[in-house]
């Protein structure tokens, strides 16, 4: 699994990049933020988007993802 975290110039929303390059799909990825965020979302071509749960840590936060076939967009947005 490649990634790539970008942040957008607003500096309220950042996005994961990953890109799998297996020949299956990476399943249950555990992404681990060193920042706290308050919502979450997944886009990927294999599916419409989908809200994620957000674990909050001492650290930051924990997401987890059950499946990227290809690639997939993890979309992070700032807590208001």
């Amino acid at each position: 699994m490649l990634s790539e975290f970008l942040v957008f110039p607003d500096g309220r929303q950042h996005v994961l990049h990953l890109v799998n390059f297996t020949s299956y799909p990476a399943e249950n990825i555990t992404v681990h933020l060193a920042e706290k965020y308050g919502r979450a979302r997944l886009f990927s071509p294999e599916a419409p988007p989908s809200e994620l749960k957000l674990e909050e840590t001492e650290e930051g936060a924990g997401v987890e993802i059950e499946r990227v076939a290809t690639c997939a967009a993890l979309l992070l947005e700032a807590k208001p």
